[in-house]
């Protein structure tokens, strides 16, 4: 075997990471067997736009084996997203409380923690992802995970060259060692032979069924 010749497994994993600005993406890739390149990527809602890129900033690395991405941000590493007042949720509930203190006759003021409490009276929206900034930190994330599991295939390839490169040379040495077996093998079998002729074309001696069944042996052995 060629010890010129690159293996690289097709099982590894790699992880990644960029920070900036608050943000922290994480980026964690694995890679199992396949006859093509099969790739699976995984982005967080925020960041789906981006998937095509990633998938062929994979290909750029990867040529075989079935890849799985997985990319996510931590709560902490978004902006904060603060509460919006619903206004037109807040003219609802205080229209309503107004009927229900005129049902119940009642000249009470509507309670504002209890209004702040129910639902609709705040909306959190999340921050959407975009612009080249944030492309360039997860890029920067996915090629770390990439430079792990390329390193790791790599490892794994060595290894596997490795082991394949000493059953070569074990069958090789087997091989040889057949080689050298066969001048005295055959002159064992030519000497068994000569004997058992012999011994048929002795005076008297020659059976037809007896001859036919050793030359059916003498072809199995061979």
């Amino acid at each position: 075997m060629d010890e010129k010749i690159q293996i690289n497994s097709m099982t590894g994993f790699g992880s990644g990471a960029a920070e900036a600005e608050g943000l922290r993406v994480g980026v964690e890739l694995r890679s199992v067997n396949s006859r093509y390149l099969d790739i699976q990527v995984r982005l967080p809602t925020g960041l789906q736009a981006f998937e095509q890129t990633v998938r062929e900033r994979i290909q750029k690395r990867v040529g075989r084996g079935k890849i799985s991405a997985n990319i996510s941000w931590t709560e902490d590493a978004q902006e904060v997203a603060l509460p919006n007042l619903d206004e037109a949720v807040v003219g609802r509930y205080l229209r309503e409380l107004a009927r229900l203190a005129e049902l119940g006759q009642s000249a009470e003021a509507p309670d504002l923690g209890l209004l702040a409490r129910l639902p609709g009276v705040f909306r959190v929206e999340s921050v959407e992802l975009q612009g080249e900034e944030t492309l360039e930190l997860l890029l920067k994330g996915v090629d770390q995970a990439l430079d792990d599991l390329v390193q790791m295939r790599t490892k794994e390839g060595r290894t596997l060259a490795r082991d394949l490169r000493q059953r070569i040379e074990l069958v090789e040495a087997h091989l040889e060692h057949i080689a050298e077996l066969v001048p005295r093998i055959r002159e064992q079998i030519l000497s068994r032979l000569r004997e058992k002729v012999a011994a048929l074309l002795e005076p008297g001696a020659i059976d037809e069924d007896r001859l036919a069944m050793e030359v059916v042996l003498i072809a199995d052995r061979g």
